[in-house]
């Protein structure tokens, strides 16, 4: 019978109907829903199909007939602000045309405040490597019964305290607080918030702390950035054996002061070597063979030969 009736409506609205389908299904994965009290929500079942399909809301299958819209401003999205425990139902939208329906549900629970200070969930911040000249970023979700103020801050070194004009003291440690951008409020009720570093020195390096706060007091964690070598300095580093640190004549000149202190040791063997071999073969020349006794060495008689006596 249901298949007579979808085969009348074809005929009445044409065979180009197309029944009704969720057109962003990844933002109706998440059907069971926290939301702390005075807080918003949002439930979405975006659709389409051929004619346009209406929409229609229910609370716990009661109609909400405030919700009712024509079919040229269907609403796709049904949000509740300022929830209160009563808000706590299932909600389930039903969309037709005239080649059939769909139904989505959420069940939404609305928890009272418990009135204390934000909680950091998740393992955010966490450290982070980065390579010079890159980006960096650290994200921080924080669980609030209100919407909380969430700061980056990072740490100023003792000898660098100087180059800001102020910093807050967190823990006995100096601080300077970083742009901060927007807070995102997300379905599970926590909230979050992003810090990214672009173009990335060796400044950028060390410890950052996500701070967030409410009226009831605040809570923070800490990551620490790493920014690797620029590799065009590494490439432009000297070799090994002349960064001693000494300065460049100074390594220049103690070779070259070497090399004249060896030349002139082998100008003057040279030179003592020729003067030796010019007197031998002058007293060879003049004064004949000498005797000299192996065992006593030079004779008296050899001595008064030579006129040296």
């Amino acid at each position: 019978m249901a298949e007579c009736d979808a085969l009348l409506k074809g005929f009445r609205y044409g065979f180009s109907s197309v029944r009704p389908r969720f057109t962003q299904p990844t933002r109706m994965r998440q059907r069971a829903l926290v939301r702390p009290e005075g807080s918003f929500v949002r439930l979405q079942c975006q659709a389409s199909g051929t004619p346009v399909p209406t929409i229609v809301w229910y609370k716990d299958q009661v109609l909400l007939p405030a919700l009712r819209q024509p079919v040229q401003n269907p609403q796709w999205t049904l949000t509740l602000r300022s929830l209160s425990p009563q808000d706590s139902a299932t909600y389930t939208c039903h969309v037709a045309n005239a080649a059939g329906s769909i139904n989505a549900s959420y069940k939404l629970d609305v928890v009272e405040r418990s009135h204390c200070k934000p909680v950091l969930t998740g393992s955010h911040p966490v450290n982070t490597t980065v390579e010079f000249g890159g980006t960096a970023s650290f994200q921080c979700r924080v669980t609030s019964d209100v919407k909380p103020v969430i700061q980056w801050l990072k740490r100023v070194e003792t000898d660098m305290e100087e180059q800001y004009n102020s910093t807050l003291e967190v823990g006995g440690q100096h601080f300077v607080v970083m742009p901060t951008g927007e807070v995102w409020s997300r379905p599970d009720g926590s909230y979050l918030n992003k810090l990214a570093i672009t173009k990335a020195t060796d400044d950028d390096a060390g410890m950052y702390i996500c701070l967030g706060a409410n009226t009831m007091g605040y809570s923070f964690r800490a990551a620490y950035l790493t920014v690797l070598p620029d590799p065009q300095v590494e490439n432009n580093a000297p070799p090994p054996h002349l960064s001693s640190g000494l300065p460049w004549p100074l390594i220049i000149g103690i070779p070259s002061a070497a090399l004249l202190i060896v030349g002139s040791i082998v100008l003057w063997l040279c030179h003592t070597r020729l003067r030796v071999h010019s007197w031998s073969d002058w007293a060879t020349g003049v004064l004949g063979t000498v005797t000299i006794n192996p065992t006593l060495g030079w004779t008296k008689e050899s001595v008064l030969r030579l006129g040296l006596a």
